[in-house]
């Protein structure tokens, strides 16, 4: 899945947010699950956490 910008995030609803948590968990249990050492796979690794710590930050801004 593309990367999303912290304003698309943002604009999200909760529950969009909530899927979109649980998509960037299950594709980052495949990616590690592909295993490689390959510097994409680093990459693609440390974006998807990125992400999710973005989303999970707002969620947790947004109960606060």
């Amino acid at each position: 899945m593309p990367k999303k910008k912290l304003d698309e995030i943002r604009k999200m609803k909760p529950e969009e947010k909530e899927k979109r948590l649980a998509e960037l968990r299950e594709e980052l249990a495949q990616v590690k699950s592909k295993g490689g050492r390959s510097d994409d796979n680093f990459k693609a690794v440390r974006d998807l956490k990125r992400e999710m710590a973005r989303v999970l930050t707002l969620m947790k801004e947004e109960r606060a």
